[in-house]
């Protein structure tokens, strides 16, 4: 630990070495039990160093939640190398080396994924708060789609657009997917089809506004299946008039 504190490698050194004291501890056991079949089976995936390599991989994890960098990982991996090479003997002194470049490719790896899902969970919570689910008129509920939202938050999206529907009595509820990503919009035909089988919406009718010919059809496919309706729109204030006058409000138009 004190090999950490002191490494050049750390660029922050916000993170006390101490805190890692029992994730140095554990990769020490899993290294015992891997120096116990010789240093022939010091060698990345051999049954032996397993767990020291799961070790490794859950402390890339841990280095990625407590705000520490690549550097303070591969610091922390290079100190306890050093270390414990000052025990070794001749024959194992190689070996371990070689051990140590591919545990610290196994946290580095298992940190940046860590941080990859953290990013993932951060957007999801995002997009779930701050994507529009309004009411654009009287009895007219939307649901504004954007950027590359996932199956599970469209579908919590759609709920929650139901919701504000069933709560001002509105027949219709308007979907606009203008603002998705492309990623996203190959996966809203499912996402529909789940959603509408398991609400199942006979007394509601879905505006769906800016999807292409393909994904209209495929969503048009499934509530004729299930029995439901749909119709598509170019744009959002023809689906905003269609609902207003679904619920009873009379449009006047000025010359």
């Amino acid at each position: 630990m004190v090999r950490f504190e002191r490494s050049p490698t750390r660029l922050r050194r916000g993170l006390e070495a101490k805190t890692f004291a029992a994730q140095a501890a554990n990769l020490i056991d899993g290294l015992r039990i891997a120096v116990s079949g010789g240093a022939e089976e010091l060698r990345p995936g051999s049954v032996l160093t397993r767990e020291l390599e799961r070790s490794c991989s859950f402390l890339g994890g841990q280095f990625a939640s407590s705000a520490a960098s690549g550097f303070d990982v591969a610091a922390f991996l290079l100190a306890l190398r050093d270390a414990v090479e000052e025990f070794a003997g001749h024959e194992e002194a190689a070996a371990i080396r070689e051990l140590f470049e591919w545990l610290s490719l196994v946290a580095l790896d298992s940190f940046a994924t860590a941080g990859i899902l953290s990013l993932q969970e951060r957007t999801t919570e995002q997009l779930e708060s701050g994507t529009p689910v309004v009411q654009l008129a009287p009895k007219v509920a939307a649901v504004l789609l954007v950027g590359g939202a996932t199956t599970s938050t469209m579908d919590s999206l759609l709920s929650r657009g139901l919701m504000l529907a069933i709560g001002i009595s509105s027949n219709c509820l308007i979907v606009d997917i203008n603002g998705l990503c492309e990623t996203s919009l190959q996966l809203f035909p499912k996402t529909i089809a789940a959603f509408v089988e398991r609400e199942r919406l006979p007394s509601i009718e879905l505006l769906l506004v800016g999807a292409s010919t393909s994904i209209a059809d495929a969503c048009q496919d499934t509530m004729n299946r299930l029995g439901c309706r749909l119709s598509p729109f170019d744009r959002l204030d023809a689906a905003v008039e269609r609902a207003l006058d679904r619920n009873g409000y009379a449009l006047v138009r000025r010359s």
